[in-house]
């Protein structure tokens, strides 16, 4: 286009800006809705259910005594007998026999008409190695123990010795062995100082966790035993938000030691969630089914944690978001479920995992997009594997994308086919010879592909446009006001993916067609055309 063109083109602009004919398109991201399918459900996948602290005395017991032992369950049950295995935190004695250990502020007894509400909503097994199941003495942990025996569930982490309170269970589903183990890190003392709550050889009690060697034992003998090894941990500081250092170290050792899932509580509160591929800790579930302390409100945050295994691998991690009130838990939707879910996330982010607003909890792919506007997109793609970060763990998005990494993430976007790369040649050799049989790359500008240099925002409106073949002719009004600084073969890319809603423009009617494209910016243009590809596409037979 000659300047004189390029003159009239941006006076047409202004005046239909003037005029009010022009709408911009909005900066805000094109919906996207990238997610991969769900999964049907597979005979070859275990669901597992988590549960916080539950408490079936005190004022529970008094609501119960009046509603019933199903009443505290009635709206999560449907969610925990949906799951292939549930397990929660009994945080009580359950019987009739003893009397509350002296000098304790706290003790809870629950009557075993109780754990029919338990079992009856979809507990499978219980954890005992808290600092409550003792409240009532030795009788009553021995009556606990012979009343969840003739309830059907299954219990862990304290028994009439401490061969039997440190003993694993192993439980087969759909032919995946799940191996259990629950310990404690919190042991009161017995009255007068006469020893601990601790299980011995020849005295009923909780496992204990103190003797870190031989937790660390006790799980790398039961990994070699099952597929997947789940330890319950009561652990860390009442109503702390975060787990403390020393929890976090012996969470990593536990997992080098063969724990595949962490699951803590004692805190009454959530804390953060760290999963990785295939180990999960969730440092604290907090309460679940509860007395209600108005003046502690973050306490009646609540969840189910769903964690979906295979045989290899953590398929799924799902936060159902609920709420204890006033001895009832129950299901959220809406801005109450939102708020538990924000949270959650929030607590999470120091362990580089985050929870989409659906609940799932997924790794955080990138160390530093957490902030960044395009975040959403890039976690997408990640999923998707259309993008990698660097070596370190960081993406980068402001740094300039290249013509490698554009090239590159075209040819997954839309799926190509790729030969091995030769030795000695750049990296995305392989790619843009797919560029190039695809059509996307002339073939007599391969020896001078720029690989390494940034891609300017008008070469890239040509590359998007040529990949997607647009043939709609250009706008009859102009989009931008900056067109004339553009080489005049681009200004028809430039219109064409415009008006496609591909690439948008800046504040101010502007293009920038010289500026450099940012790695997030060419993230979410490439998302944008794949998106549109598969609308347009015709339908499958």
């Amino acid at each position: 286009m000659a300047t004189a063109g390029k003159i009239l083109l941006t006076v047409m602009l202004t005046a239909a800006l003037a005029a009010g004919a022009l709408h911009l398109p909005p900066l805000n991201l094109v919906p996207l809705n990238l997610s991969p399918p769900v999964a049907h459900a597979a005979t070859d996948r275990v669901q597992l259910a988590f549960a916080g602290d539950v408490l079936l005395g005190s004022r529970v017991g008094k609501l119960m005594d009046e509603r019933g032992p199903d009443w505290p369950w009635a709206q999560v049950a449907p969610v925990l007998k949906a799951a292939d295995l549930a397990v929660c935190n009994l945080e009580c004695a359950v019987g009739t026999s003893g009397q509350p250990q002296a000098g304790k502020q706290w003790t809870f007894r629950a009557k075993p008409a109780a754990l029919g509400g338990l079992v009856r909503a979809g507990i499978d097994v219980v954890g005992l190695a808290n600092n409550h199941v003792l409240d009532y003495g030795t009788s009553c942990l021995l009556e606990t123990l012979d009343n969840l025996d003739r309830s059907g569930a299954t219990h862990l982490g304290a028994g009439r010795n401490q061969q039997e309170a440190s003993s694993p269970r192993i439980i087969e589903i759909n032919g995946l062995k799940i191996g259990l183990l629950a310990s404690s890190l919190l042991v009161p003392t017995l009255p007068g100082g006469k020893g601990t709550w601790a299980a011995t050889d020849n005295k009923p009690g909780i496992f204990s966790g103190h003797d870190h060697q031989r937790l660390l034992q006790s799980v790398h003998a039961l990994s070699s035993r099952a597929d997947w090894t789940v330890l319950f941990l009561h652990w860390g500081e009442e109503r702390a938000e975060y787990p403390q250092k020393w929890q976090q170290n012996l969470a990593s050792q536990l997992l080098e030691a063969g724990a595949d899932l962490v699951i803590g509580h004692h805190s009454h509160v959530w804390q953060g969630i760290d999963r990785r591929e295939k180990t999960l800790v969730a440092y604290s579930l907090g309460n679940f089914v509860f007395t209600t302390r108005p003046e502690y409100p973050q306490q009646q945050q609540t969840g189910i944690l769903l964690v979906t295994l295979s045989k290899r691998n953590i398929e799924e991690v799902r936060v159902v978001p609920a709420q204890v009130f006033w001895g009832q838990t129950v299901l959220l939707k809406g801005t109450p479920a939102e708020e538990v879910l924000t949270r959650v996330d929030r607590l999470s982010a120091r362990f580089g995992t985050y929870v989409t607003p659906e609940g799932l909890v997924e790794r955080e792919p990138f160390l530093d997009t957490r902030s960044h506007w395009a975040c959403p997109v890039l976690r997408q793609a990640a999923k998707c594997q259309l993008v990698q970060g660097c070596q370190d763990g960081t993406f980068c998005p402001q740094d300039p994308t290249t013509y490698a990494h554009l090239v590159t993430m075209l040819v997954r976007a839309l799926k190509l086919p790729v030969s091995p790369a030769s030795s000695g040649s750049h990296w995305a050799a392989p790619y843009l010879q797919a560029a190039v049989e695809a059509g996307l790359w002339p073939a007599d500008q391969v020896s001078t592909f720029p690989a390494d240099e940034p891609v300017p925002r008008w070469q890239a409106a040509c590359l998007l446009d040529r990949t997607f073949s647009l043939d709609a002719p250009a706008p009859a009004v102009p989009l931008y006001i900056d067109l004339d600084a553009a080489p005049s073969s681009s200004l028809i890319s430039i219109l064409r993916v415009s008006q496609a809603g591909i690439m948008q423009g800046y504040p101010g009617g502007r293009f920038q067609p010289l500026a450099n494209m940012t790695r997030a910016e060419a993230v979410v243009t490439v998302l944008r055309l794949l998106q549109k590809r598969e609308a347009t596409a015709p339908a499958t037979p």
